[in-house]
């Protein structure tokens, strides 16, 4: 585990790298101590913001699942650090982290790991159908994408015969 935190750790000081523009206003919004403040005045307070961490965890390893499908961990998080050499590709990755996090449903978590996995084995570019899935996933439950599922694969079914 501490291996994959600091390959985590590498990728993300690459993304800083080629994102020191938001870094600043970022660090603004999501001041740690300022939470910590918020805490401190109400207890509740601190039992939802460990709830959300601990969601938050749970999600991020759900992504951990899909980014490593059929590969060592190390693999694949090496090839994700090595498709982050540009601003845009940093941009694209600091997104999927944004959306794993909000994300609805962990199943979307695993899927856009699947992505993010597919992404970097290829080193492909950034693609419209990308972005869509990116911007779609968070939003639907885990219910909504077994539904998705089951629906592709009578339709699938039915292009067959």
């Amino acid at each position: 585990m501490k291996k994959l935190v600091g390959e985590m750790s590498d990728l993300l000081n690459k993304i800083v790298k080629f994102s020191d523009d938001y870094a600043d206003v970022k660090d603004i919004f999501l001041n740690d101590s300022t939470m910590e403040l918020a805490e401190d005045a109400i207890g509740s307070l601190k039992f939802l913001n460990n709830s959300r961490k601990a969601l938050s965890i749970i999600k991020f390893k759900y992504f951990l699942k899909g980014l490593n499908y059929e590969n060592a961990d190390k693999e694949s998080i090496e090839k994700l650090i090595r498709y982050v050499d540009n601003q845009s590709k940093a941009e694209f990755i600091t997104n999927s982290f944004d959306k794993i996090i909000s994300s609805n449903s962990k199943l979307a978590c695993c899927v856009m790991g699947l992505m993010l996995n597919d992404i970097g084995q290829h080193n492909d570019d950034i693609s419209q159908e990308d972005l869509i899935m990116l911007n779609a996933l968070p939003m639907l439950n885990d219910f909504d994408i077994k539904n998705f599922h089951y629906l592709y694969k009578i339709s699938s079914k039915k292009s067959q015969k």
